[in-house]
């Protein structure tokens, strides 16, 4: 260890008085980055085992499956839907608090599903839904289509908050 070690120490001046400045800095050795919105400390994500999304799963019916995922505002995080019918599909999301009414309602959101194939998505920080989390599944893509899906057709797996 070496001798005459000396320390400094950083102030901010508020109000006329001084006061020490402590700052978290992170980096490879060697370095320092300041902690700050634009840079901030690198973060390892910490398993839980409570406080996940929730899944809305639904094996389509022979119907437009209009369903109600969550009464209330909510955040949608992602969804994986697989179509096995030999024509594309649809599924519609709604911002509403109850199963929509489909073909008069107005989805917030005409998520297309190919022919014999899969979609996916993830939305880190989440889609926000304010009054509610509903959704319906069509032949169509028009906001007016109330072609029903044959059974089996679609599954559907939503993540949600």
């Amino acid at each position: 260890m070496a001798d005459n070690v000396t320390t400094v120490v950083a102030t901010d001046e508020i109000g006329g008085a001084m006061y020490q400045r402590v700052k978290t800095c992170w980096g490879a050795d060697g370095s320092a980055n300041d902690t700050s919105a634009a840079a901030p400390m690198p973060v390892n994500p910490v398993p839980v085992t409570s406080g996940g999304l929730s899944v809305s799963r639904l094996v389509a019916a022979g119907t437009t499956n209009a369903t109600s995922v969550k009464a209330s505002a909510g955040q949608l995080y992602g969804y994986q839907i697989g179509n096995s019918n030999a024509a594309a599909r649809y599924v519609k999301l709604y911002n509403k608090a109850s199963a929509p009414t489909v073909g008069s309602d107005t989805p917030f959101m005409t998520i297309f599903v190919p022919a014999g194939g899969s979609v996916q998505l993830e939305i880190p920080h989440g889609l926000d839904m304010t009054t509610g989390i509903a959704f319906a599944t069509t032949t169509g893509s028009a906001d007016a289509d109330t072609g029903a899906v044959t059974a089996g057709d679609l599954l559907i797996n939503l993540f949600y908050k």
